[in-house]
């Protein structure tokens, strides 16, 4: 079984991604793409459903006697979709930013429908998506009993009886942005009988994937306090921490010999989702899928200049909402606000208003970028038009033209 192919391997992908957004070598392209779609052709020739084991020849079920399933990480391990959906929603990503072709979702979207159309209803109404396969077919209720990690109680996704984990479902629409996974979603909710998708879901740097309910509640107008919910939880969390980390008298040495996650006060999950208009980045290696990302003008540094608060409020097919807002009461501040994470999307005209004024104010831009400047206490709204996934990402900013920041030989 440990020789086989899985498609946990997918996740290489944000490595291989990685490579090329620094250097521009499009072998690293295609690199990606053929191993995307290598996998996509072996779910098709298993009727729909991605095997979990392929033997160095790529026969399906190789490893394991011809079975399809049971390889590593499996459909039949307690985690395995949990995995599994890592490698296959990082390889599409990949593949959709370094294309600019979201066919490629349909692998993701695929896995997501089967494991909903082999669900089933509890005589409460809840929506029990299948979430393993074995001898005896699908089965909704994975191993019973808590994971234990470290002695501590672990609560994941696959020891409750919710329908679907937040991250596959949420960074495919976010991917997409397409009437039909928001119609995924929905479908998804109205059979959540017993989950408030208001609640926060949990904290900590671990993507978990409940978090992006409240996210997806928000900007689908149900949840409008959400912004400062999640950013005042992971402050009020990052304190805690802090003080359990300050009463703790050991030493380095003996904190490490206990082999115990140590703790860390740095939380950016809210930060990402609330300023950036992004998901989490997918565990185990995915890259970073911001709507909109940010550069100070100033200091010729990524990030947002000081005393600059920034919240995306709105997202669409075909624009994006950002507000932003100078704390400073003395200096002015510039910034730079760059589509895509990756300057892979491209702005398509703006509409902006100060907090205080009548009407807006429209601006021609079509480009990667545009920059604003914030007076002291000033707060601005700014509506921008997007063309998603139609310029080639790399990791060059704004002040380096068409170069790369790091001289490859």
């Amino acid at each position: 079984m440990l020789q086989c192919d899985t498609p946990n391997s997918l996740a290489v992908t944000a490595l291989v991604t990685n490579a090329y957004l620094y250097s521009g070598d499009n072998s690293y392209k295609q690199w990606v793409l053929d191993y995307t779609e290598a996998w996509m052709e072996r779910t098709e020739k298993n009727g729909g459903i991605c095997p979990d084991n392929v033997d160095a020849e790529g026969v399906i079920g190789g490893g394991r006697e011809g079975v399809w399933w049971g390889g590593q990480y499996g459909w039949n391990h307690y985690q395995g979709y949990n995995i599994m959906s890592h490698g296959i929603n990082i390889a599409v990503e990949c593949a959709q930013l370094l294309t600019g072709d979201s066919g490629y979702l349909d692998f993701l979207r695929s896995q997501i429908k089967l494991q909903i159309d082999n669900g089933k209803k509890r005589e409460d109404g809840q929506l029990l998506v299948a979430v393993r396969y074995g001898p005896d077919g699908w089965d909704w209720s994975p191993a019973p009993g808590l994971h234990m990690h470290d002695g501590l109680e672990m609560r994941g996704y696959w020891l409750e009886p919710t329908p679907l984990r937040g991250q596959d479902i949420m960074h495919l629409y976010h991917a997409s942005m397409a009437r039909e996974d928001y119609q995924l979603i929905t479908q998804v909710r109205d059979g959540d009988v017993e989950r408030d998708w208001n609640d926060l879901g949990t904290l900590g740097e671990k993507n978990w994937g409940n978090t992006e309910f409240a996210r997806f509640q928000y900007y689908d107008g149900r949840n409008p306090g959400w912004p400062e919910q999640i950013l005042a939880a992971e402050y009020q969390q990052a304190l805690e921490t802090y003080e359990v980390m300050r009463a703790d008298e050991r030493s380095h040495l003996d904190i490490i010999s206990t082999n115990r996650i140590p703790g860390q006060p740095v939380l950016t999950k809210g930060l990402t989702q609330v300023a950036l208009g992004a998901p989490q980045s997918v565990y185990n290696g995915g890259l970073l899928r911001a709507t909109v990302r940010y550069f100070d003008a100033d200091r010729a540094r990524p990030g947002l200049p000081p005393d600059i608060a920034a919240l995306v409020d709105a997202l669409g097919p075909e624009m994006v909402g950002i507000q932003l807002v100078n704390t400073n009461h003395h200096e002015t501040r510039r910034l730079i606000v760059q589509a895509g994470a990756f300057g892979e999307h491209q702005f398509t005209g703006l509409k902006y208003r100060e907090e205080g004024q009548e009407g807006e104010t429209a601006a021609v831009v079509d480009g990667k970028y545009f920059s604003v400047e914030l007076p002291p206490s000033t707060s601005l709204r700014v509506e921008a038009g997007l063309k998603r996934f139609c310029n080639a990402p790399g990791y060059a900013f704004p002040w380096h033209g068409d170069s790369l920041p790091v001289p490859f030989p």
